[in-house]
C-alpha cells in the first residue's frame, strides 16, 4: 500500500492479496472537517453521559426530600386531628379549634466557625411551635464548587413554668445516631425537630445549631429566642 501527497488532496492507494489495486483521494478540508466532526461527537456522547448522571442524582436528591415531607406530614396527620382543616379553615363549625400554628422567622445568627473558609451559608432561619414540639427550619446555600456532605447537630434550651433550665437536642436521626447528615450541592432546606418531654411548658430561650464537615471542621449558629412553649393544645373561640 502507497501514500501519494499533494498541496490540498491525500490520494489513498491500496490493494487486498492479489486483488486489482484500488485509488481513493479524499482532499484535505474534506479530512479536516470529517476529523472535526468526530471531535465533535465524542464530545457531545461524554457531555450526554455526565448530563444523565447529574439528572440521576439530582432525582435521587429531590426523591429523598420528598419522601422526608411526606413522613413529616405523615407524622403531624397521626398525631393531630384535622391538622389539614384546622390550618387552612374548611371546618365551618363554631366549637373550639386548636390555634392555627404558623412560621415563626428569626434573626440570622452570625456565623462562629474554626475554618475562614466556610462554604455553607444559614439563610431564612424560622421555627414553629405547636403543642408537644418544635421544628427549627432553614436553608443552607453551598457556595463552593463540590457538594457539601457533613452532619448537623442541634440543641434547644428552654426555661420552664416550674422554674428549671432543660437543655433539649433535637429528635434523634435513627436509633444509633444522635446527628443528621447532610449532602448539600446548591441548597437545601433543612427541617430539625424537638420534642420535649411532658410538664416542660415555658419559654424557648435559645437554641444552637452545630454542622461539621468531612474534614471535622465546624460552624457554629447560635439563636437568642423568647417564644413560648407549651405542651398542651391551645384552644381559640372561632366567631361565626
Amino acid at each position: 500500500m502507497a501514500d501519494r501527497y499533494t498541496n490540498d488532496v491525500i490520494c489513498i492507494t491500496y490493494f487486498i492479496g492479489n486483488g486489482r489495486t484500488r485509488s481513493l483521494k479524499l482532499k484535505l478540508v474534506h479530512l479536516k472537517l470529517l476529523l472535526a466532526a468526530m471531535a465533535g461527537l465524542l464530545l457531545w456522547s461524554l457531555l450526554a453521559v455526565y448530563l444523565v448522571a447529574a439528572s440521576v442524582v439530582d432525582a435521587n436528591e429531590m426523591n429523598g426530600v420528598l419522601r422526608a415531607t411526606k413522613a413529616a406530614l405523615f407524622s403531624y396527620q397521626t398525631r393531630y386531628d384535622k391538622v389539614f382543616e384546622n390550618a387552612y379553615h374548611t371546618a365551618q363549625d363554631a366549637s373550639p379549634a386548636i390555634a392555627n400554628p404558623t412560621y415563626k422567622r428569626l434573626l440570622t445568627p452570625r456565623l462562629q466557625s474554626n475554618y475562614d473558609g466556610w462554604e455553607l451559608e444559614l439563610t431564612q432561619p424560622r421555627i414553629l411551635v405547636v403543642a408537644g414540639e418544635f421544628t427549627l427550619q432553614f436553608n443552607l446555600k453551598n457556595s463552593g464548587k463540590k457538594a457539601a456532605r457533613g452532619i448537623i447537630w442541634a440543641l434547644a434550651k428552654i426555661n420552664t413554668h416550674a422554674g428549671e433550665e432543660l437543655n433539649l437536642p433535637m429528635n434523634r436521626a435513627s436509633d444509633k445516631q444522635q446527628e443528621s447528615v447532610y449532602r448539600i450541592k446548591k441548597q437545601n432546606l433543612i427541617s430539625l425537630v424537638f420534642t420535649p418531654p411532658p410538664d416542660s411548658a415555658g419559654r424557648i430561650v435559645a437554641l444552637q445549631v452545630q454542622l461539621r464537615d468531612r474534614a471535622r471542621r465546624t460552624a457554629n449558629f447560635n439563636f437568642t429566642l423568647d417564644i413560648p412553649y407549651h405542651d398542651k393544645p391551645l384552644t381559640v373561640s372561632r366567631s361565626d
